[in-house]
C-alpha cells in the first residue's frame, strides 16, 4: 500500500466513517443516559424540578470540563441534542484515528499495520470486568480524554513540549482517570527504559508511597463501600467474574504471543513490557487498596479501567502479527477478512436485540414528553436505561442512576434505598403500588404491557410498554 500522506489521511476519514456506522449506538443505553439528563439540568433550571438528581446537585459534583464544553454547543444549537452528538461523535472517532495516524509514523509503523489496528478497534469488545469498551461509541469524556493523552504524547515524541503539557492539562481536565493513567504509564515506563540506573530507586518510591497510603489514609465508610460493591463492582477486581478475567486474558493474548513469537528486540517490546508491567503493578496496588484496605481515591480512579492501555497495545501486536502472518494474501482482502470480522463483533445477537427495543420505548418517552409537563414524575422499571433522555421527565430512579454514587456519599445511601424498594416494583399488589406512591409521589408509572395494573387506568400502551396513572386525573397534566 503505497500511500502518500493525503491519501492516508483519506483513509482516516473513511476508517472514522466505517467506525462511526458500526459502532452500536450507546445515546440511549449507557453513559450518556447520565450525562444527557444533567447537561439538561445545567442549561435549563426548570428541567428535571422534581427528580432526586436536583436534590442532589449532581449537576455540579463532575469536576471535568466535559459539561462546560458540550453547554457552548447546546446554547448554539439548542434543542439537537442527538444532531449535536452525532457531530461530536464522529470528530471524536476522527481525531482518534488521526492521532493513532500521527503515533504510527513517529514510531514508525507501517501503514498496513494502522490499518488493521484501527479496524480491530472498531469491535465492540469490553475489556474484562472494568465496564468499559476499547473505544467508546459516543463522545463521552473518558473518550475524548483518551485522544488528548494520545495527541499530547505525540507533541512529546516530536519534541514539542510545551504543547504536549499543554494538550496534557487538557486532557487532565477532561478525564482526569485517563491522564493518571498515563502518568503512571509515563513513570514505569521510564524506570524500565533506565532500569540499570533507576529501577531500585523507583522501586522504593512505589513502596514508599504505598506504606504511606496504607498508614495515613482513612478507610472508606462502610454504608458507602457497601453501596459500591453493589452497584459499581467494575472497582474491586476481587468482584469480577471468572468470565470477566478471561476476556481480559483473551485481550492480552497477542501482546503476550508477540513478545515471544517476534524475535528481535524492537520498539515492540519497549511499547509492550511497560505497559503489561503499569497494569499489573496497579492491579496490585488496586486489590490492596480496594479489598484489603478500601480507601476512596483507590476506589474512585476505578484502577482496573487502565488495563484499556494494555488492549490498546495488544491489538496493535495483534494487527503486525495479522500482516506478518498474511503477507502471502493480497492486502485488500486481508482489511475486507477483518472489517468483516468487526461487522459480525459488533452485531451480534445480544447487541441487536437491544436495538429492537428501543422503538417502543422511544416511544412511551414521546407520549410523556407531549402529554404531561415538566412537574410530572414517573416510576419506571428500574432496570430500564434513559427513560429522561427523550421524555426530559423526572423519574424516581433507574439502576444506571447508581454509577453515580462514586461522588457522593448521601447519594449513594438514597440510591441503594430505592434499588432496595424499587427493583420489582412491578410485582407489587394495587394496595403496595398505592403506598409507594404516597412515598415518593410519582403521577404515572410504566411497565412491561404484559404486566399491567387493571386496578389503574391506562393513558398510553404499544406493543411492548404501558403508561398509567395512579388516578384518573393528574394535577400534572392542568397547565399543558
Amino acid at each position: 500500500m503505497g500511500f502518500n500522506f493525503t491519501q492516508k489521511i483519506l483513509t482516516v476519514c473513511i476508517l472514522a466513517l466505517f467506525a462511526f456506522i458500526t459502532l452500536p449506538r450507546e445515546y440511549y443505553t449507557e453513559d450518556l443516559v447520565i450525562h444527557i439528563p444533567v447537561l439538561t439540568m445545567r442549561v435549563d433550571a426548570s428541567s428535571f424540578s422534581s427528580d432526586y438528581f436536583r436534590q442532589f446537585h449532581l449537576a455540579d459534583l463532575n469536576p471535568s470540563i466535559y459539561y462546560p464544553v458540550l453547554e457552548m454547543f447546546y446554547s448554539i444549537f439548542s434543542g439537537y441534542a442527538p444532531i449535536i452528538f452525532d457531530v461530536l461523535r464522529f470528530f471524536y472517532l476522527l481525531n482518534l484515528f488521526l492521532v493513532l495516524l500521527l503515533l504510527s509514523r513517529q514510531l514508525q509503523i507501517p501503514f498496513f499495520v494502522y490499518v488493521i489496528f484501527t479496524l480491530l478497534l472498531t469491535s465492540h469488545i469490553q475489556i474484562g470486568g472494568s465496564g468499559i469498551s476499547i473505544i467508546e461509541s459516543e463522545f463521552i469524556s473518558r473518550g475524548v480524554g483518551l485522544v488528548l493523552v494520545l495527541y499530547s504524547y505525540y507533541f512529546w515524541l516530536t519534541k514539542k513540549y510545551k504543547t504536549a503539557l499543554l494538550v496534557f492539562t487538557g486532557a487532565i481536565a477532561m478525564h482526569g482517570m485517563t491522564a493518571f493513567f498515563a502518568v503512571w504509564i509515563g513513570f514505569i515506563g521510564l524506570l524500565y527504559k533506565y532500569r540499570n540506573k533507576l529501577g531500585l530507586v523507583g522501586i522504593l518510591i512505589i513502596i514508599s508511597n504505598g506504606i504511606a497510603l496504607w498508614i495515613f489514609a482513612s478507610p472508606v465508610d462502610p454504608a458507602w463501600l457497601s453501596v459500591l460493591r453493589i452497584r459499581n463492582s467494575y472497582a474491586f477486581i476481587d468482584s469480577w467474574s471468572t468470565k470477566a478475567w478471561i476476556n481480559l486474558g483473551l485481550i492480552l493474548a497477542p501482546g503476550l504471543l508477540h513478545l515471544f513469537m517476534v524475535k528481535a528486540k524492537s520498539k515492540w517490546r519497549s511499547m509492550i513490557v511497560p505497559v503489561y508491567v503499569s497494569a499489573l503493578l496497579l492491579l496490585i496496588v488496586q486489590f490492596f487498596f480496594t479489598t484489603i484496605k478500601p480507601i476512596y481515591p483507590a476506589i474512585v480512579l476505578q484502577l482496573g479501567r487502565i488495563w484499556l492501555f494494555p488492549a490498546l497495545v495488544s491489538l496493535l501486536a495483534l494487527a503486525h502479527l495479522i500482516t506478518l502472518f498474511s503477507k502471502r494474501f493480497n492486502k485488500i482482502f486481508v482489511v475486507i477478512g477483518v472489517g468483516i470480522f468487526v461487522l459480525l463483533v459488533n452485531n451480534r445477537q445480544q447487541i441487536k436485540a437491544q436495538t429492537a427495543q428501543l422503538k417502543p420505548w422511544f416511544d412511551v418517552q414521546a407520549w410523556a414528553r407531549n402529554n404531561t409537563n415538566q412537574r410530572c414524575i414517573f416510576l419506571v422499571p428500574f432496570f430500564s436505561k434513559g427513560f429522561r433522555v427523550e421524555s426530559k421527565r423526572s423519574i424516581i430512579g433507574e439502576y444506571k442512576d447508581g454509577t453515580l454514587s462514586f461522588y457522593s456519599r448521601d447519594f449513594a445511601l438514597e440510591w441503594v434505598k430505592r434499588f432496595k424498594m424499587l427493583q420489582n416494583w412491578e410485582e407489587l399488589n394495587s394496595k403496595a403500588l398505592i403506598e409507594l406512591a404516597n412515598l415518593y409521589h410519582f403521577d404515572y408509572f410504566v411497565l412491561a404491557k404484559e404486566k399491567n395494573f387493571t386496578a389503574f387506568p391506562i393513558r398510553y400502551s404499544n406493543d411492548a410498554y404501558v403508561i398509567q396513572s395512579i388516578t384518573d386525573t393528574s394535577e400534572c397534566e392542568q397547565d399543558l
